[in-house]
């Protein structure tokens, strides 16, 4: 071994000192020829600088020059603008595009849109959601609209763009606007830009001759760095130069705008880097300013690309250098060898414990995991989800995910997993959880909640899903919710029975002084006989009481009348045809016993002859909780409102509305406002459940939609859309 090793140390010593003097002797003669072509570097930068530096400022000098067009007309129309940009394109390469950008106010963007429609069918005002993706802008107050723009064709995608909805595009306007001078973007990728190349945005604000200080719209000139550099040095012959121009603004954030990498001589190997390697005796840069930014050139001088580079012999030291060569690559072979089997080693012992490691955290996983790859097959199988479908990790691996997705949803399974397939799109990748269902080995089908990740396994694309079993949240939640329904409906109870005790009790007690007088007149007449003044009087007082006994008996009986129609029909009543006004009255009247203690004044504005056919006791339902719910959150003790329900048909649907002028709620409980179990009152009774019951009656029983607006101190407003002719097809013969 030691032998090995002095054998080793003078192969090591043989090889440094061959490598010096090949290398001293390389570096006498680059010296020489560096120095020989030094001057002529700096010549040649410059040279491409100044031809660059002059392509910038004929750019500026033509955007500059289009005030003098809008100056002399009071209305430039686009086909002037046409005429006069496109000779100015033709001469000058290096500019891309010219535009006129103009400010279109929010409220006027439909009439704008629509304006330019009649000449450019589908035009839309667009903003950029993606690289390479165009998609109609969002609400805003105002657009700065790319409004003419020359050439057209090939820069479609700008044309509409709303440049102010990017941050750095709209600095740079405002900063032409407030100096009122000519100002350059820092480096963008252009929006009709389909490749990888940066580009620039030369703004120039015009100001109409009779206008005030604001600008009436922006000239813009956009260029490629790449095709305005290849233009200013179409002239200078390639001297093996590599350069780049650099954003310097900012120093500490220096950006690259473009550079040029040259290559050898011969044309073989790949580019050259541009810094790092060579000598700062043969780099050369320039600062200069372009309008409102700093820019830099910086050259670097690559020899190999020039003549005097092969002026070396190297004919005498070609073997010794091969040699040398050789041997070393051999000792650097064994050694890679030597340390790539000692790490292949470690690799795999790392690579066992972490599979080992992996296997327990998956088996011991309080949910279930299953892993599927790209066709469709189960890769992995944990414990819990042995649990959660009945079969064993060696039944299912290797087979179809879709034996575990019951009948009725295999179809809609397999389309999704097409779709993605095909055109990467998914509803479910990525998302969070959702609620659907499994299918056990038994064929039984039970409720889950699913969350489905892409991953990679074993170097392949794979899907994980996470499954948790539902079963016994789903039943503790329809017990509450069967819970919550009957409070409500004792409570209801309850209200409407303190109603009808007070007619009731009236006409217990008109009836009971009727039976009194009645029986005190017979003892008169049998005794005595009566006058006739007396009989009138008896005859009136009788009178009075049928009259207040009757009233209290039509009274209660309205009562039982709407009390009927809400505790009677209930979701799972038989669907009928009913009218919408006289179903929302009898609900409120319900109700009749918290309201009454209030300052709160309800109306109802409803078509007299509205009908739906459905389920009225969902619709009584839906009344009762959004009251309960205003009463219990939207107003303090003793506040005056006013509750405003209002039903609509349009059509086949029909538009419920339900709003109050209460306290409001904030976005964050607005957002959750529909969910199970939420509530802002839980240690003042409130169960959440109230509105998830709205929820679950709008869009199963009834099925419709339902959303909440509401804002802090601006009240509240359910907007209900129910399809009028839904249940038909359940009282369908």
């Amino acid at each position: 071994m030691s032998n090995v090793r002095q054998l080793q140390n003078v192969m090591h010593v043989v090889l440094i000192i061959g490598i010096t003097v090949s290398v001293a002797g390389g570096m006498a003669v680059h010296w020489l020829v560096r120095e020989i072509h030094h001057k002529e570097f700096v010549q040649d930068a410059m040279e491409r600088f100044e031809a660059i530096q002059g392509g910038m400022r004929l750019g500026l000098n033509v955007v500059q020059d289009l005030s003098g067009l809008f100056a002399a007309s009071e209305h430039v129309d686009r086909d002037e603008f046409s005429t006069y940009v496109r000779p100015i394109l033709a001469r000058q390469k290096g500019l891309q595009a010219i535009s006129w950008n103009i400010w279109i106010p929010g409220e006027r963007r439909a009439a704008f849109e629509a304006e330019q429609a009649m000449l450019f069918p589908g035009f839309r005002v667009t903003e950029r959601a993606a690289p390479g993706r165009m998609v109609p802008a969002g609400e805003r107050d105002a657009y700065l609209v790319v409004h003419y723009l020359e050439p057209l064709i090939g820069n479609e995608r700008a044309f509409g763009f709303d440049v102010a909805s990017d941050p750095v595009r709209r600095a740079t306007f405002m900063q032409a606007r407030d100096s009122g001078r000519i100002a350059i973007s820092p480096r963008l990728v252009l929006a009709q830009e389909s490749g990888k190349q940066f580009g620039a945005l030369i703004v120039q604000p015009i100001h109409h001759k009779r206008s005030s200080s604001e600008p009436e719209g922006f000239a813009v000139g956009v260029i490629r760095f790449g095709e305005l550099i290849d233009a200013s040095l179409a002239g200078l012959s390639p001297r093996g130069i590599s350069f780049r121009l650099d954003d310097v603004s900012i120093p500490s954030e220096a950006l690259t705008l473009y550079y040029h990498v040259t290559r050898l001589r011969s044309g073989a190997g790949a580019p050259r880097t541009l810094l790092g390697e060579e000598d700062p005796a043969m780099q050369w840069a320039r600062t200069f300013a372009v309008a409102n930014r700093q820019w830099r050139f910086i050259a670097v001088h690559h020899h190999e690309t020039h003549p005097g580079a092969h002026l070396f012999d190297w004919s005498s030291v070609a073997i010794p250098l091969i040699g040398l060569f050789l041997t070393g690559l051999s000792l650097l072979l064994l050694r890679r060898m030597q340390r790539d089997e000692r790490d292949r080693q470690v690799w795999e012992n790392a690579m066992r414990e972490s599979e080992a490691q992996k296997r327990v955290i998956i088996d011991h996983a309080p949910f279930g995991i299953v892993v599927v790859d790209d066709e469709e097959r189960i890769l992995e199988f944990n414990r819990s989800a042995e649990g959660l479908f009945g079969y064993t990790r060696e039944e299912v691996v290797g087979k179809r995910v879709v034996e575990l997705v019951p009948p009725a949803m295999k179809t809609a399974h397999e389309t999704g997993f097409r779709r993605y397939r095909d055109s990467g799109e998914s509803h479910i990748l990525g998302k969070p959880p959702f609620e659907t269902e499994g299918l056990r080995k038994n064929g039984a089908v039970f409720p889950i909640r699913l969350a489905v990740n892409r991953v990679v396994m074993n170097e392949l694309p794979a899907f994980l899903g996470v499954i948790i079993d539902m079963t016994d949240e789903k039943r503790l939640l329809a017990e509450l919710i069967q819970s919550e329904k009957m409070a409500g409906l004792g409570n209801m109870v309850a209200g409407v029975a303190h109603e009808i005790n007070t007619p009731v009790g009236i006409g217990v007690t008109a009836s009971s002084d009727l039976q009194e007088r009645i029986q005190a007149f017979v003892a008169l007449v049998e005794r005595e006989g009566i006058s006739e003044e007396e009989l009138k009087d008896h005859l009136a007082f009788s009178a009075r009481m049928a009259g207040l006994i009757r009233l209290n008996l039509e009274r209660a009986a309205e009562l039982v009348r709407s009390f009927k129609a809400v505790a009677v029909e209930h979701p799972d009543d038989h669907v009928r045809l009913f009218r919408i006004g006289q179903c929302v009255e009898s609900a409120i009247r319900t109700l009749h016993h918290e309201l009454r203690g209030t300052r709160l004044l309800v109306s109802v504005e409803c078509p007299e002859h509205l009908e739906m056919r459905g389920h009225p006791g969902a619709l009584s339902q839906i009344v009762i909780n959004l009251i309960n719910n205003s009463l219990m959150h939207g107003y303090d003790p003793g506040a005056s409102g006013r509750i405003m329900i209002t039903c609509v048909k349009v059509g086949d649907r029909l538009y419920f509305t339900y709003s109050d002028d209460g306290k409001g709620m904030s976005e964050e409980v607005r957002q959750h406002i529909f969910e199970p179990f939420f509530t802002t009152l839980r240690h003042h009774g409130g169960t959440g459940l109230g509105m998830h019951v709205v929820y679950n009656l709008v869009t199963r029983t009834l099925r419709g939609a339902i959303t909440c607006v509401s804002s802090v101190g601006q009240g509240a407003q359910f907007l209900i859309r129910i399809p009028l002719g839904a249940m038909e097809k359940e009282v369908a013969p």
